[in-house]
């Protein structure tokens, strides 16, 4: 219920026109882009508006955090304080000790947020906090959900061992198909 166009189109009814795809402008873009293809994405050296950070546990992973958002993005791109959120995904780390951690570091204004996925809010810059290997909560659709909430900036911080590893966990979970009755 609720998206009658994309079950119409699905039905093969109907002849669907695809619109051209506009070309990526910013390394964001085309992490977005590469997520949504079940891809892992890569960082560019020449546009940092995409980063991925990798880390052996939730102790650098917090150190990691803080070094991102008080010093990294103030520098690079001019946002601190309530301009940047720490989105913490369910089973990575407590957000707890991240706020305490942040306000104790020099950046009580900036925002932890726990995430799941199906928030809508924006900010400039944004530090994603995934689960590690082997977490039923890191799906595809949570890591492009996370990736939205950035406007300029994402740095995401993970704990997979390789991009190989974080790509087969982005190609092995898709979304559950929807049903639809409108070809019979």
């Amino acid at each position: 219920t609720g998206a009658v166009a994309l079950d119409l189109a699905s039905s093969g009814v109907c002849p669907v026109l695809v619109a051209e795809r506009p070309a990526d402008r910013t390394a964001l873009d085309s992490a977005r882009r590469d997520v949504a293809a079940g891809r892992c994405p890569a960082a560019r050296d020449d546009d940092r508006s995409f980063v991925s950070v990798r880390v052996a546990g939730p102790d650098e992973a917090l150190a990691r955090v803080g070094q991102l958002v008080t010093t990294s993005i103030p520098r690079a791109f001019g946002h601190s304080g309530s301009s940047v959120a720490v989105l913490v995904c369910e089973a990575s780390i407590d957000p707890a000790p991240v706020t305490a951690a942040l306000a104790s570091g020099g950046a009580p204004d900036v925002r932890v947020v726990p995430f799941s996925g199906s928030s809508a809010d924006t900010w400039p810059a944004v530090v994603v906090v995934l689960p590690g290997p082997g977490a039923p909560a890191m799906t595809r659709a949570l890591v492009y959900a996370a990736l939205r909430a950035g406007t300029e900036h994402v740095s995401v911080v993970h704990g997979h061992a390789d991009d190989a590893a974080l790509a087969a966990v982005l190609a092995a979970t898709t979304d559950r198909p929807r049903r639809t009755r409108l070809a019979e």
